[in-house]
Order: C-alpha cells, then structure tokens, then sequence
C-alpha cells in the first residue's frame, strides 16, 4: 500500500470498492430476508448520506414507504397537495382542438378514481383522450393514451344514455336544406333567386325494431323486458333535449326529434315486437365541442 502526497493508491478500507456506476431500466425492486422500517428511492445522487431518513416528497423520489400498517410507496399524498381537480379532455388524433368532457374535484384519495363513459364518439376513428390536472385553474401536464373506437350497428344517445338498434333499421332520405327566394319579374324571362340565408342542415328520419339488451343476449322473445325497454326508449326520445344519432359507416348527428313518433305493432307475432320511427333535424356538429355544448349535451363551455 502506498500513500502519496495525500493520495492513496489501495490505501483506505474502501479502496477496493467497485465505483459507483449509473444503471438504467430499473423498475423493480425486491426486500427479503429482513425487518425493514423504511424505504425510500430517489434519482439524487448528490444529497449527503445521513441517518435522517427524508419524509418529504421531491422532484427526484421515486419510492418512499414507511411500511406503517401497509406498503404503500406513492406519492398521493403529496399529489393531492399538488392539484384541486382533473379534467377528461378528447380530441380526434392529429387535430389540435380538445373537447372537454368532465371535471372531477379532487379533495381525497377516493376521488382520484372515477369513471368516465364516452357515448360521443364515431366509429372507426382513433382519439386521443388526456386525464390533465388542475390546481387553482392552471392545467399541468397531459396524460394522453390513444384509442381507436370501434363497433357495429345503430345507437341513438346523450352524454349520459345510450340505446341500441339491433334490428330492422333504416334511414329516411337525407334531405339538405337550401334556403331560397325566387322572384319573377314581369320584364325578365328568368326568375331572380336570392339566397341571402345561412342555413344548411339535414333532414332525415330513422326507424328500427324495438329489440332489448336482454333480448338479444338470450335471443328468446320476454314480453315484460320488451315492454320496460319500449317505455324507456320511447321517453328518451321525446324528452326534448338534443342527441347524437351515430352508426358503423362512421355517421354521426347531432339532431333533435321533429314531429311525432309513430309506434307500429308486429301484428304477424301477436303484437309483441314494434317498429319506432322518427324525424330528425340537424342542429350542429357532432364532433364539435362548442356544438355539443351549445345543445346540452356537455355542460361544460369548451375553451
């Protein structure tokens, strides 16, 4: 062993040590063989070894357990001092405007789970749905993962409800509006058209087969089921409020029920089974935030 000018070549009882190494990947850990009262990992290479084990969350911790009754070693805690609420935002893959769908206060542990059902969306296109914390109205990061929407068939829904038709469907002819003024003056051969309006919209109508959920999965007729079921339907659709007509070619309205709805009984089965149709109007953009806001099926401005 030789020592130099106050440098030691093998000198010191950790001269043989293997150096410290930086490894990466890491994403677990395993404790055995042992009574441990804490653990606590951190990304900070540079604080000053000490017997005082830190209690307090930082940018560099990773894990902190106290194993006080449990084994928890997150950070709620101290996330919960770190935002008062969660937006559910969504927008369609590649476009730049987010559709705000909820806003969920945040006060406890339990209300950092919650359940958000997305009846808006159309078929076969892929969106973008982001949780974003709040804290005094300023937004944080987004938390974003991609999804592609799929399914068949027909549904008629809101924010809050969705029904399905499973059987005997159709779509009235599409008829689009073109709002204008014809004038035939006496010393003109052709007419003077104005068409100062902005209106364009569509108009069609929808009918299919009152089937229920229960139904359909049994595929054995249940008089008591198709009767509930028909009530239900039958009041959404005339409650007056506006939804969303959307199906597997990707269509998707925003519209509200015109004129009456006509009931027709299957009188070849007893009855049992009947055809629901209705009118419909456009009213707006069914993949537009402002649109949906503006007819009450979000109730939250989108900015």
């Amino acid at each position: 062993m030789t020592g130099l000018v106050g440098y030691n070549f093998l000198l010191d009882g950790n001269a043989l040590n293997p150096r410290p190494v930086q490894v990466s990947g890491i994403n677990t850990t395993t404790i055995m063989n042992a009574i441990f009262d804490h653990l606590r990992l951190s990304r900070d290479v540079t604080s000053t070894v000490s017997s005082t084990i830190p209690t307090e969350w930082d940018f560099y911790t990773i894990l902190d357990a106290n194993f006080n009754g449990n084994i928890s070693g997150g950070n709620v805690d101290f996330t919960l001092t770190q935002l008062d609420s969660i937006k559910v935002k969504r927008r369609r893959t590649g476009t730049f405007d987010w559709i705000t769908y909820s806003i969920h206060p945040v006060a406890s542990v339990s209300d950092l789970s919650f359940v958000v059902y997305d009846n808006l969306a159309a078929n076969d296109i892929e969106y973008e749905y982001a949780l974003v914390p709040t804290l005094g109205g300023i937004e944080g990061d987004y938390i974003t993962q991609q999804v592609l929407s799929k399914f068949n068939g027909v549904f008629l829904c809101d924010a809050a409800s969705i029904y399905k038709f499973y059987a005997g469907v159709q779509f009235g002819t599409e008829s689009l509006s073109n709002k204008t003024a014809v004038y035939e003056p006496l010393s003109n051969q052709y007419p003077i058209v104005i068409t100062n309006g902005a209106l364009k919209y569509y108009q069609s109508s929808l009918t299919g087969t009152i089937v229920s959920p229960s139904e359909m999965e049994t595929r054995i007729p249940d008089s008591v089921a198709n009767l509930t079921y028909k009530a239900q339907l039958t009041d959404f659709i005339v409650n007056k409020k506006a939804k969303i007509i959307k199906d597997w070619n990707g269509r998707l309205w925003l519209i509200m029920v015109t004129d009456n709805v006509t009931i027709t009984p299957n009188n070849a089965i007893s009855g049992m089974f009947s055809n629901i149709a209705f009118n419909f109007s456009q009213i707006g953009d069914g993949a537009n935030g402002n649109d949906l806001y503006k007819a009450g099926i979000l109730n939250l401005p989108q900015v």
